[in-house]
């Protein structure tokens, strides 16, 4: 009888080895920097242990590659996803090898563009890509095996639909377990075949079973929400973000827009709007605090304002006061890192900084000066 208990508890540990999401040891974040002196400028990869907040290692990296998306693995290595090129859009994913010290492509697109989001899974890594300029509408997500290094699914979301000009993905979500949502893109023809420009980008969210790598399910945004951005998965509730909302004008202006949309996973309904500032951009929840961090982008205003929204009741319960956000990332749960500052079409005052939140009572623990950019994601959180 013992034996066969533990036999059954064997089956059950490995079940649930093989479904859990990646665990790294330790807490350990990388984080892309740039630097100027008498010599030039310089851009490194700066490794962070996030239980100390202290800088572990510089990594230098080539200048001018624009990277744009980090994830840190079992091995506290790091995968870099190479977004542009001097001439050009990038096609390459790198690897930062912590034992070896070392940065080498780990695969590279001949035929498609724009590796920027990038998950982690068990056994894949899943890159969002664009097409080429044959084929703009070869937009989606690539699912790479990890072990091998070999694309072993291509999942386009509009490939087949003359309509379309252009498809591309705006953010990417995973719930830790077995579904990636994403926010698209559109931009249609007009009745020349040629790309409409009087259009709106409009879009949709899509959802991904990762194991059966098939689209699962898609919630239609209504066409008046333009630039569909965030999103975040908590429970049976999405929670999308839309730029703007309504019709442009002649001088080319379209109205903010200042809800946060809730949908039901389960029926794709709108079940809720969230009245928030206007131009919400990402998401980014902790949900070992219940709290979802709203924030707001706009290249001709400076955004400085974070809603913090409590899960269980999607009330605005602060606003925090932080000058032109780049970028945010849970680190480990009750902590987050978010760099801010001016960055290329981000207007802002403030000095560039790298900024450790403590969700738990959101309050700044720590910051370090410098012109930090991309933090690594963890697929646990």
């Amino acid at each position: 009888m013992k034996q066969n208990r533990l036999f059954i508890f064997c089956c059950c540990l490995l079940v649930f080895m093989a479904t859990s999401v990646p665990a790294s040891p330790g807490r350990f974040a990388y984080v892309l920097r740039y630097d100027h002196d008498d010599k030039g400028a310089h851009e490194f990869l700066v490794k962070f242990d996030v239980n100390k907040d202290e800088i572990v290692r510089n990594i230098p990296l080539p200048l001018n590659s624009g990277y744009n998306n980090f994830l840190i693995d079992e091995q506290v290595g790091c995968f870099i996803a190479k977004y542009r090129t001097p001439w050009r859009y990038g096609r390459e994913v790198l690897y930062f090898d912590p034992e070896k010290k070392k940065i080498d492509t780990f695969i590279s697109f001949k035929d498609l563009w724009g590796p920027r989001y990038m998950i982690l899974t068990e056994k894949d890594l899943i890159v969002e890509v664009r097409g080429n300029d044959e084929s703009r509408l070869k937009s989606g997500i690539v699912f790479i095996d990890r072990k091998s290094k070999k694309v072993v699914k291509r999942l386009f979301i509009r490939e087949n639909e003359p309509s379309f000009s252009q498809a591309n993905i705006n953010d990417l979500f995973f719930d830790g377990k077995n579904l990636l949502f994403f926010s698209s893109f559109y931009i249609m023809k007009d009745k020349n075949n040629n790309i409409d420009f009087s259009k709106d980008a409009v879009g949709d969210v899509y959802v991904v079973d990762v194991r059966k790598k098939e689209i699962v399910k898609i919630l239609n945004i209504p066409h008046d929400y333009k630039t569909i951005d965030g999103v975040c998965s908590v429970g049976d509730k999405v929670y999308v973000a839309a730029a703007a909302k309504g019709e442009r004008s002649l001088d080319g202006w379209v109205p903010p827009n200042e809800e946060l949309l809730v949908y039901s996973f389960e029926t794709g309904k709108l079940i809720k709007k969230i009245k928030i500032d206007g131009h919400p951009y990402k998401l980014t929840c902790d949900q070992s605090v219940g709290k979802l961090y709203v924030q707001h982008m706009d290249d001709k205003v400076a955004r400085n304002t974070v809603e913090v929204i409590d899960i269980k009741t999607d009330k605005v319960i602060n606003r925090l006061k932080i000058p032109s956000q780049l970028m945010f990332s849970v680190v480990k749960p009750g902590k987050m890192y978010i760099t801010v500052g001016k960055m290329m079409l981000t207007p802002s005052r403030t000095a560039p900084a790298l900024l450790v939140l403590d969700t738990k009572t959101d309050k700044i623990i720590k910051k370090f000066p410098g012109a930090y950019y991309g933090i690594s994601e963890d697929a646990r959180h």
